[in-house]
């Protein structure tokens, strides 16, 4: 393909073609601008017209050489910070006790130091809509595995590390962003290596999981990706992934100012049958795949204000927005019984 100079300093290239099935594709939304971390150019995405795919992606699409000049402002820049529990008062305790007690009885965290009572009285969680959620999300629903390996790629500023550290997992990072991994390596004390997975040149067979949490959408190649992936993984290993869902309810609302759009970082957008595609190109089994609704409420504030073209600072505007994001969450969560709506593709896949 040619390589054409545009007006912004991002080259791009002709990308007309669906990268699954090779169908022409079709407009979807055209002269995007980038209103999240200021990325020059305006970008266009095209959907496959094939009724068995619709894949969506960038045309044209930035050059490897420079997307970095996409990521200059971007959010893993932002600095990390140990999490330590510095709130003493009895009810953070209590919040404590009965989060390591859901945690204990859903995924088996702090098996050796929780009692039958501490995981009964983590039920109650389940009566705490939004607590159970954030307690799933940040172990993105991964049992727990006694000295267990895992590698999170793209792992950013390293707070999921840390956590997930903190959970008894011996933890890798993987991060092309050079400050991200300084914070994650000097204020978190993390082994995470600068670079791509390709370049890290992991053995064979060295992990038990490995987790893209919203990756494989900045990536050019994403069956090749997801064989190295593969590679890396034990036999009997899982990937754990995570990717914007091009069918959610929020996309369908909010159309080109969804935040899952993304341009220019977002070089494809997945659906469930689009993604499963991938992983089996790549040699997965499928274990699970479904939409989740986890952060649905943060999507759909923020796509709401992209299509405002405003951030809003009237603090009763702010609450009366929150509510509204955290119905909107509740409903979605709802409606995923029936429909693929969430917005995230939850995927795990199988080494055999």
């Amino acid at each position: 393909m040619t390589i054409q100079q545009i007006e912004t300093t991002i080259r791009t290239r002709p990308y007309p073609n669906c990268y699954l099935c090779s169908t022409l594709g079709e407009a979807l939304y055209q002269n995007l601008q980038d209103c999240l971390f200021g990325a020059p150019g305006e970008w266009n995405l095209k959907k496959c017209p094939n009724p068995e795919c619709g894949l969506v992606w960038l045309d044209p699409m930035p050059i490897e050489e420079d997307i970095h000049k996409a990521y200059q402002n971007y959010y893993t820049h932002q600095d990390a910070e140990a999490t330590f529990l510095t709130d003493t008062s009895w009810i953070r305790q209590v919040i404590q006790f009965l989060n390591k007690g859901y945690l204990a009885g859903r995924y088996n965290y702090y098996a050796n130091s929780t009692s039958r009572l501490q995981k009964l009285l983590g039920l109650l969680i389940y009566f705490s809509y939004f607590r159970k959620s954030s307690l799933d999300s940040s172990v993105i629903y991964i049992p727990a595995c006694p000295q267990g390996s895992l590698l999170d790629v793209g792992c950013g500023n390293g707070q999921f590390l840390q956590n997930m550290k903190n959970l008894g997992w011996e933890v890798k990072g993987v991060e092309i962003d050079e400050r991200a991994v300084t914070t994650a390596r000097k204020i978190l004390g993390l082994d995470v290596i600068s670079g791509t997975l390709e370049n890290a040149q992991f053995p064979d067979n060295f992990f038990d999981v490995v987790t893209l949490r919203h990756v494989i959408e900045h990536v050019y190649d994403p069956i090749n990706f997801l064989r190295e992936c593969r590679r890396v993984l034990k036999p009997g290993g899982k990937l754990v992934l995570l990717t914007p869902n091009i069918t959610s309810f929020c996309h369908k609302m909010f159309k080109q100012s969804w935040r899952g759009v993304e341009a220019p970082r977002h070089l494809m957008l997945f659906s469930l049958p689009t993604l499963e595609a991938c992983a089996r190109k790549a040699h997965f089994d499928t274990v699970v795949i479904n939409s989740t609704s986890r952060s649905a409420a943060y999507i759909y504030s923020e796509s709401k204000s992209t299509k405002d073209g405003r951030e809003e600072k009237n603090v009763i505007f702010i609450k009366i927005r929150k509510s509204e994001s955290r119905v909107f969450q509740i409903l979605e969560d709802i409606g995923r019984v029936f429909f693929p709506c969430g917005e995230e593709v939850y995927f795990v896949g199988l080494k055999k």
